[in-house]
């Protein structure tokens, strides 16, 4: 099960109130991680996030015009 398909309904009191936006998202074989090294018996994991497309039209600065989200774009939460 690599593919999903998800709806994320706007946050209220937003430009984005009662709308409805549809995802696809795709993990893959290498999610939620994969063996990256391996030495002296300590094995490191590096993630692979999924690929996730907006299937509705979105406008954000980590939303492509082909509805790609991507993740180097989001904002960190510093807390």
């Amino acid at each position: 099960m690599y593919e999903w398909n998800g709806t994320i309904i706007g946050p209220p009191h937003s430009a984005y109130e009662n709308r409805i936006f549809s995802l696809s998202i795709y993990c893959g074989d290498k999610y939620p991680g994969m063996l990256f090294h391996l030495c002296k018996d300590v094995c490191s994991y590096t993630d692979v996030p999924p690929l996730v497309k907006f299937e509705s039209r979105i406008n954000l600065p980590c939303v492509e015009s082909t509805g790609l989200v991507r993740p180097f774009h989001l904002a960190k939460n510093s807390d």
